[in-house]
């Protein structure tokens, strides 16, 4: 399976909360094979023991070591929400959520860090309505 899929970005999609998003994520993972379902409640306890906000805008939900079993293969779901979603103390406006086979999520993560430092270009992404941007952007 590829690790980013055009029909797993989603533009300006609204939330109540930082848990409806994870669930999202997690149905999509599921839905596509990428994971069992059990692992949406790994992202959801990695949440409470450590936010995933990091900062510029950012969030990357991702699943405990613990639910890294549930993982079938690597992949990413990429989400902007325009008006931002509380996550932590900060609010988020792109979120990614990664789920990645073994220690692969290492290498992904910091590939996403590295393509959101610039927050300039992170407000690029969010007020984007191009796809193939944000596709472009992460498919790396």
């Amino acid at each position: 399976m590829e690790l980013l899929k055009k029909e797993n970005i989603f533009i300006n999609k609204k939330f109540n909360n930082n848990e409806e998003v994870i669930d999202f994520i997690g149905d999509i993972f599921y839905k596509q094979g990428y994971t069992e379902k059990e692992y949406k409640e790994g992202m959801k306890l990695k949440e409470k023991e450590f936010c995933t906000n990091i900062g510029n805008g950012v969030a990357i939900p991702h699943g405990t070591n613990d639910s890294k079993e549930y993982i079938n293969e690597s992949g990413i779901v990429v989400i902007t929400i325009r008006e931002g979603i509380l996550w932590g103390e900060e609010k988020a406006y792109l979120v990614i959520g990664i789920a990645g086979v073994d220690d692969e999520h290492i290498g992904i993560l910091s590939k996403i860090a590295i393509k959101v430092a610039d927050k300039s270009f992170v407000d690029t992404l969010v007020s984007t309505d191009d796809v193939d941007l944000l596709y472009n952007t992460f498919i790396e």
